[in-house]
């Protein structure tokens, strides 16, 4: 990509949490100096290009209430629940209707209802948007909507960034059809900034640092956002289906545990905000209730396959 043309045009697959903390970013960092330690910005120039050189060129989303309305009003509706932290002006970049295929899944389906409307045509309006990047913020699990977006990329000549795990980039099929008409493929997954993956790595580095051998490990993601509604449950888009042990593996441990409680609402008696984790509600069913734990009771099970 020529640094001579001073602006990266961005088109937005999903314009969920994901893409809302990446449009108010863009307003948040954009005087952003260059020698500066900014918290939350690793860097503010890349490649010679700043922060503010990002322009939204096109936004796609197959909800009802995002679809149509400019993106800058989009990144607020229902259920996106990321905390506002910038103000984003009217950017004239209006929501299409993009293609679902299986991107949405079994339960978040009972919260979103479709758009109604064919499917835009997506190659058409990246081209005439002049877009250069095509950031891909599906839910998890969105294997088919991935794959015909990254179609659509490579027939509108754009560079594509795939931010959930579907393997793309790391798939020589995929990548080689990218290099071979010198467009660039970055991913598979974006990592949060203080999120469940980065600390699993962490956590194991300190193991073996500590001269621990680890076999194998796992990580479990919690979380508020809709991403979590199908995370746990295998949806009908095959997400992720719970913490099941690979074929031929020895047998998993799985704890279970009963809580009696005197309270009737544990939210109320320990003050667990709507968008809190299974990690939170841990902490106050043991240490936040005091006395309103009446007892507990756990058994384990074992599981293979």
């Amino acid at each position: 990509m020529s640094k001579d043309r001073k602006k990266v045009r961005v088109a937005l697959i999903g314009i969920g949490n994901c893409a809302s903390s990446f449009i108010q970013g863009l307003q948040y960092y954009k005087d952003a100096p260059d020698d500066a330690e900014i918290p939350g910005l690793m860097h503010a120039t890349v490649g010679g290009y700043h922060v503010r050189d990002i322009e939204i060129s096109a936004a796609i989303d197959v909800v009802e209430g995002k679809v149509g309305k400019d993106v800058s009003e989009a990144i607020w509706a229902a259920p996106n629940n990321t905390i506002k932290f910038a103000d984003v002006p009217y950017l004239n970049v209006p929501v299409s209707r993009g293609m679902t295929h299986d991107g949405l899944g079994k339960y978040v389906s009972t919260v979103v209802k479709k758009a109604p409307g064919p499917t835009d045509n997506i190659v058409k309006i990246l081209k005439d948007t002049g877009t250069n990047v095509v950031i891909n913020f599906m839910p998890v699990g969105s294997e088919m909507a991935t794959k015909w977006y990254v179609e659509q990329a490579l027939d509108a000549g754009c560079a594509f960034v795939n931010g959930i795990p579907v393997f793309i980039a790391s798939s020589p099929y995929w990548s080689k059809r990218f290099e071979e008409r010198g467009l660039p493929i970055v991913g598979d997954d974006i990592k949060s900034q203080v999120g469940a993956t980065i600390m699993h790595r962490v956590l194991t580095s300190l193991f073996v640092d500590r001269g621990v051998r680890l076999d194998r490990t796992y990580q479990l993601n919690f979380g508020g956002n809709t991403d979590f509604m199908d995370t746990g449950a295998t949806g009908g888009n095959g997400n992720y289906g719970g913490p099941c042990p690979p074929v031929g593996d020895k047998a998993h441990r799985y704890i279970f545990t009963l809580y009696a409680l005197a309270v009737d609402k544990i939210e109320v008696a320990g003050g667990v905000p709507k968008t809190g984790t299974a990690g939170l509600y841990g902490f106050v069913l043991n240490k936040g209730v005091g006395p309103g734990l009446l007892g507990k009771a756990s058994f384990t099970a074992t599981y293979g396959r």
